[in-house]
């Protein structure tokens, strides 16, 4: 209206036949918006208009999911081809293999968004918003029975998460002269994600790439799939041990039956010198007990979702030469980075970081910070905070340089453009991990991730 008060409405309805009893989900949505800068008293203000362009903006909405599986998890399972005894005979029949929750729904997301729209001297722009994210009626499983002999787990509506946070964009465009025009445009943004409510259960672990030991749990006040392990404390010494015949000189250091000395706190996997060694933080009072265990002992140690996004993109022209620049990159990410303190070449996964070689524990280099190298599954499955190493990177994800032959030449040739022009994607990277790829998901945890490669076009 006037061009200063903006209204929008819509209404989804939604309907799945992943659903049995509650197949639709109604989902409405309302904005609005008031440009400050088209009122008579605002132009008052600003005579020379110096501000653009001012305008407040607000909205609310709410949005369904039902992607949660291939089937239609409204609906039991029945195998045909299920075996029975009968009379000592096995025989063909037909069973359930997955029940469902009838009443299943969709999950519910409402949104709310207030935000900034400015414009200054017709080249400066900024644009801040901050968000609200509600998700409830979470589409989880949720455990069942074992006496059911039931091994797929229904789709339920449980749960809460919250997403908060603010985005940032700052933008420059600007003619020097009729030979030079500049752009520049940056963003920035943080999202803070915190579980509310799981319906009573406890920590879910989530699986991860190669199916070993969970390293992401999920648990009520916490961010969804965060670190959990152990807290390491330094590496364990001769000194923390007592083994049989030590007196012998013949018998060798590795092969010494080691004794942790008496009020060490010890750990399931027969710690030996060079091991890590973990906090007793808790046992089943609520106190250290002189034991490490999976139970009590392991706490949140990082989060995969980083504090802050950013980007930056850079662009300039003259005289029919162009280049643009875009950088990306985050800061406070965790990343989990096992898979680099096994034997070289030991089974298929041999592959150690040299530095590690360099500085590990020996019996000549009694190290505190890293471990002795070792061919052991069941160690390398402890997870802890040893191997969580931080992600935070900077990344020139593409570079490009070209010039537009001028339109006298081009029209000679009957060409109405032609642009030569180089580039690089992935130019280089800036990050302290020691990994291929900071930017790989959280649910790979190995050191074998495939990185991303460096492309170079002209």
């Amino acid at each position: 209206y006037k061009g200063r008060y903006l209204v929008e409405g819509n209404f989804r309805a939604d309907g799945s036949s992943r659903f049995k009893n509650n197949k639709w989900g109604y989902f409405p949505s309302v904005s609005a918006g008031w440009r400050i800068s088209e009122e008579s008293f605002f132009q008052k203000i600003d005579p020379k208009r110096i501000v653009n362009n001012l305008k407040l903006r607000a909205s609310w909405g709410m949005l369904g999911n039902e992607s949660i599986s291939s089937y239609y998890t409204g609906y039991d399972q029945i195998d045909m081809d299920f075996p029975y005894d009968l009379n000592g005979s096995v025989v063909s029949g037909a069973g359930l293999i997955a029940i469902s929750n009838p009443n299943t729904t969709w999950e519910t997301t409402r949104q709310t968004n207030i935000g900034i729209d400015l414009s200054l001297w017709n080249s400066f722009t900024v644009s801040a918003d901050y968000f609200y994210k509600y998700t409830y009626d979470m589409l989880m499983q949720m455990p069942i029975p074992p006496s059911l002999g039931i091994s797929s787990i229904p789709f339920q509506n449980a749960g809460s998460m919250e997403n908060k946070g603010f985005e940032l964009t700052l933008g420059y465009k600007k003619r020097i002269n009729k030979d030079l025009r500049i752009t520049a445009a940056a963003t920035l943004s943080h999202v803070s994600n915190k579980i509310i409510d799981l319906n009573g259960q406890g920590p879910i672990f989530h699986k991860i790439a190669d199916n070993s030991t969970p390293i992401l749990i999920s648990m009520e006040g916490q961010p969804y799939g965060s670190f959990y392990g152990y807290n390491v404390i330094g590496i364990f010494q001769e000194s923390d041990f007592t083994w049989q015949n030590d007196s012998d000189p013949t018998i060798p250091v590795d092969e010494r039956n080691y004794q942790l000395k008496s009020g060490i706190p010890t750990q399931a996997e027969n710690p030996r010198p060079g091991d890590l060694r973990f906090e007793d933080i808790s046992g089943p009072d609520g106190k250290p007990d002189g034991v490490i265990d999976m139970d009590y002992d392991r706490k949140i140690i990082g989060k995969q979702f980083p504090d802050l996004t950013y980007s930056l993109t850079l662009g300039a022209e003259y005289k029919g030469f162009d280049m643009n620049l875009f950088f990306h990159g985050v800061t406070g990410r965790d990343l989990y980075n096992c898979g680099a303190m096994v034997v070289p070449f030991a089974n298929d996964n041999g592959n150690v970081w040299a530095d590690m070689v360099d500085s590990r524990w020996t019996y000549e280099n009694k190290s505190n910070t890293n471990p002795r190298l070792f061919n052991d599954n069941t160690r390398m499955n402890i997870r802890s905070n040893y191997y969580l190493q931080d992600a935070s990177f900077l990344r020139l994800k593409n570079i490009e340089i070209g010039y537009s032959l001028p339109q006298k030449v081009l029209q000679k040739l009957h060409i109405e453009k032609c642009r030569i022009y180089a580039g690089i994607q992935n130019a280089f990277t800036i990050t302290s991990f020691k990994g291929w790829d900071p930017e790989r998901p959280a649910t790979n945890i190995s050191s074998d991730v495939y990185p991303q490669v460096r492309v170079y076009n002209f």
